[in-house]
Parts: structure tokens; sequence; C-alpha cells
């Protein structure tokens, strides 16, 4: 009796150690499949990774001992999925938005319609696309990216902010912006340098105002306003005797105008709503902001009963017409969620996956390697080199993804439309293999095809190289081949995740989960040394959903 309940342990003991066996080497493979890094988050290396041309300067990346155990932004199956689905349902999903850069405002901002010698008012045209390349015959109104408020710049931006400082001390009222649109309390994307561009005209003497951030969204899908107040909210005097009149747009039901829109004219006349510049956005994506009197924009030109307040940070602007008896603002201010941040896909293009290969070569990158590069050194560390190929394609002009979906100007933005996800590995010797997998190309922004992208790449052969320094030895990858790819598309629906990369390591224990799976008399003779008393009430399969128990027990 003793004996039966001693092995009785035993088998349980087996039995369980088996199944954690199967387990653990399941789940190392589907860590190990985890196909693709996040190339650009949440990185705090102090390593910088270099970009190394052929015919630049040679900077090598320097990776440690330390740094080849700490993981390098590897991104799981859940975020992949997220990143590729790139849709948000209802009618947030339906709003679509446009970020242009300071290069795309240089060429699409007209001239200020009105000015004084303090301010200037802008407006933004619509726009189909920045690509010339994409078009569609007899395109309708929604077809359009729109603005959302006319925009107004100061002229001399550093002297009416030192005013407004002065004038904080002085309690003095003249020209100023209100806290909202003084730079250092708003994010403004890099630093524009003086004479370096002029949106429309040459009156802005700094861009570097957070008015210029209004000028670069813009939205599809969004709606025009029902109609316009009956009586101007706010009134400048112009010096010709045209004044600028700020009218309030009226949203429809259950959505919001963030701003104004201006006429010109010595009398006021209510614009025409058909042909409104702006539209208007659900309120469910946006957030309100606080406005108070300290956003009110001062200038000596603007008289009671009229006031103007900067709202939503300081990128656009709202006119309010005091009435008697008025106790409180009758504006508000908001700003757009990151929900309704969705990047507009063209349908006409086709998610891909390019392969490029690169081989270790010398310095030339034409002659033997200095350092023999083994799969496994290479494979520990490839992180940096995904990095190093991420920083390539961002600042290459040729391959046109220096746009915001795909390097946002603020490192912790994630905006829903990155196109791309990279990896890299090594199975060869002095081998490398970098998978670029390619959503299809944004309908707004000037990006290539897939096509075109392998097509670019491909004529880089030779010329582009990327260097790294593993354990102080350097190795020159010089990319030899590119060659298009059938292992994955972007679409997560026709992802196949059992094809996709195993590691070199995993595959050498496959025999030994073969031979796990037992159950018979086939592994009589394997290394385990089958035992039918011992091992024959056994079965363990992939499915791991039940277990087969013998017909004949352990006597």
């Amino acid at each position: 009796m003793e004996k039966y309940n001693l092995l009785n342990i035993v088998i349980c003991i087996v039995l369980i150690c088996a199944i954690l066996i199967i387990i653990s080497l399941e789940r190392s493979k589907t860590v190990m499949e985890q196909f693709y890094q996040e190339n650009d988050s949440n990185s705090n290396k102090s390593e910088e990774i270099k970009s190394v041309e052929s015919e630049q300067k040679e900077e090598i990346v320097n990776v440690t001992p330390t740094q080849e155990q700490q993981n390098v932004d590897d991104i799981n199956e859940d975020q992949l999925r997220a990143m590729c689905e790139n849709v948000n349902k209802g009618l947030e999903g339906s709003i679509k938005t446009l970020r242009l850069s300071i290069q795309d405002l240089n060429q699409y901002v007209k001239p200020s319609f009105w000015y004084n010698d303090t301010i200037c008012f802008y407006r933004m045209d619509r726009i189909f696309s920045l690509n010339d390349s994409i078009s569609k015959n007899n395109p309708s109104d929604d077809d359009y990216y729109y603005p959302l408020s006319d925009v107004l710049l100061f002229k001399n931006y550093n002297s009416v902010v030192k005013k407004e400082n002065e004038n904080v001390l002085k309690n003095n009222e003249s020209a100023a912006p209100s806290p909202s649109m003084i730079q250092g309390n708003m994010d403004v994307e890099g630093t524009v340098l003086e004479g370096t561009i002029q949106l429309g005209d040459n009156r802005v003497s700094n861009y570097n105002q957070p008015g210029v951030e209004g000028l670069k969204l813009l939205v599809k899908n969004g709606k025009k306003p029902i109609a316009y107040s009956q009586t101007p909210v706010c009134v400048i005097p112009g010096s010709n005797g045209e004044n600028l009149y700020v009218w309030e747009p009226i949203p429809p039901e259950n959505y919001v105008c963030l701003g104004s829109v201006c006429s010109v004219s010595v009398r006021p006349v209510i614009p025409n709503i058909n042909d409104c510049p702006i539209r208007c956005v659900p309120k469910s994506c946006l957030f309100e902001l606080n406005i108070n009197l300290a956003d009110k924009i001062k200038l000596p030109s603007i008289k009671n009963p009229y006031h103007l307040f900067s709202v939503s940070n300081g990128k656009y602007f709202k006119g309010m017409l005091e009435v008697p008896n008025q106790s409180g603002l009758s504006i508000k201010s908001h700003d757009v969620e990151n929900i309704c941040d969705n990047t507009e896909l063209d349908d006409n293009d086709k998610p891909i996956t390019i392969k490029l290969h690169y081989k270790n070569t010398d310095l030339s990158g034409a002659g033997a390697p200095m350092n023999k590069l083994s799969p496994g050194t290479f494979n520990s560390v490839k992180g940096y080199f995904n990095k190093e190929f991420n920083s390539f394609l961002i600042n290459k002009p040729e391959l046109h993804l220096m746009d915001y979906p795909n390097n946002p100007p603020n490192p912790i933005l994630k905006p829903s439309g990155k196109r791309y996800v990279i990896n890299s590995i090594s199975k060869i010797e002095d081998k490398v293999i970098s998978y670029l997998s390619l959503n299809k190309r944004a309908h707004g922004y000037n990006q290539l095809t897939g096509i075109e992208m392998q097509q670019t790449l491909a004529s880089m052969v030779g010329k582009h190289k990327i260097s790294i320094r593993i354990f102080e030895k350097d190795y020159h990858l010089t990319l030899e081949k590119v060659e298009m790819a059938s292992l994955y598309v972007f679409d997560p629906n026709k992802i196949d995740w059992q094809r996709t990369f195993v590691d070199p390591e995993l595959v050498n224990e496959e025999e030994k989960v073969r031979k796990l799976k037992r159950g018979g008399m086939e592994y009589e003779n394997d290394p385990f040394k089958f035992n039918e008393e011992m091992d024959s009430f056994l079965k363990i399969s992939d499915d791991m959903d039940g277990i087969e128990l013998p017909t004949k027990g352990p006597a």
C-alpha cells in the first residue's frame, strides 16, 4: 500500500513537471515571436545612436555588456495590434486630423487678410492632401481638411510679451497677449529662427508663438456651423476705414466651434454661412479648459463693450460682446482629445513588408569585416540597431516619413497614424535582415506608397550603412539587397502569428519539446528512457485542454 501511494505521488510530480515544461516552452516561443519592436518610445538611453552613410563621418553605437541585459523597447502582441488597427469607433473615429509642419505652413499660409500695427489675422485654406499625387475627380466639400478658426499672430511677439511683463508690474494696460499666448506657457514645435520662414508675408518677426499651432491643425469630417451671431462679438477699427469684425459661429447640436471667423468691411456684414471656412468638431472630441479675465487679449483699439480672448491654449481666439448685467464670461475654451486625433489612410495603397539584407563589412562598405558578427551577438543587442534604423528612416528626406504621425514634435505624443514597425534578426554570421512593415500611406500627408518605398530603399544598396560597436568591437552593416517579403502585412487581421519570427535558440530546443509530447512505444528508445509502467499513463498534447488517462493503470 505504501509503495502504491509513493508511486502515485511520483506520477503526480511527473505530470505537473511535464505540464510546466510545456507551458514554459510555449511561453518562451510566444515571447520570441514578438516580431516587432517599438522604435522611438520610452528611450532614456544615454548612448546616442547616429546613422552612418558612406559619405558621412563615421559614428558608432557603443553597446556595453550592461546594456545587453536591458530590454530595448520590445513591442508585444497587444501593442502591435493596437498600433496596426488605427481605428476608433463611432463619431470620434470619423474625425481625421492633418497636422502641418512649419515647413508646410511656409508653403500653404497666405498673407494676412487684415493687420494693424500690433496684430495680423490669418486664415488657412482647406486642403485635400499635402501629396500632389493624391487626387479625386470632382471632390466634394467633405473630401477636404478644414481649419478650426481664423488665427491671430502678434507682429512683434517678443516686444509684446516684454510689455506685458512690464504692465503686470505697473498695472497698466497696453497691447498684450493673454498669459496662455506667452511662449513659455505653451509647447511650440521647436524653435523657428528669425528669417528662416515667412508665413505668407513678412509682417511677423517671430513665429515662436502659440497661434502658429492653430494654423497647423486641420480636420476632416467635422460639421459646418449652422449660422453666425447676428451681430459681431468684437470690432477692431482699421486705419483706412475698413474694420475687422469677429463673428461667433453657431455649431450644430453636440458640436463645438473652437474659435471665430472674421470679416473685413466698412460696416458689419454677416458672412455667408455656405462659404464658411472652418469646421466644428464633436463635443466628445474635446476637453474643456479654464478661461477667465486673465485670458483677455489687451489691445488699445478694442473698446467696450467688445472683448477678445485667447482660447484653446493660445491657438485660437474668441470675441465677446458684453451685455448689461452680465456676470462672468459667456465664452468657453476647448482643445482636441487624443481619441479624435486620427490619421486617414489611402485606400489605394497596400500594406507591405520590405525585407532589407545587410552584410558586415569594413568601414568602406566594400571590404571584409574586421570583426566577425555572430547571430547571438547581434540578436542580443538588436534593439539598438533597430533604433538606428528608425533614425535613418525618419531623417532620410527621400523616404518622406518626417511628418507628425511618424515623428511628432513631442516624444510623449503617440499618434495613431504611425505607419511602420521594424525588427531585425541575424541567423547567419555577418548577415542581418531587417523587416520594415508598412501600413497604407496616410491620405493627407506627403508619403510614398509601399512600392515606392521599396524602390527608394533599393536605390540605396551599397550606399546605406549602419555602424554599431558591441563590446568594444566595431561592425559596419552595409545594405546589400532589398526585396518584398510575404511574411507579414500590416493588417492585424491577416497576421499569421505562427509564421512570424522564431528565435534560432528556440528552434534548437524543438526536438526536446517533441520528445516531451510522449505517449506510446514510439519513444521507447528516446534519451528519456521510456518506461511503460511510469510513462504510458500520460500523453501531453499541444491542446493541453485534457489529459489522456491510461486504460491500464500501474499495478
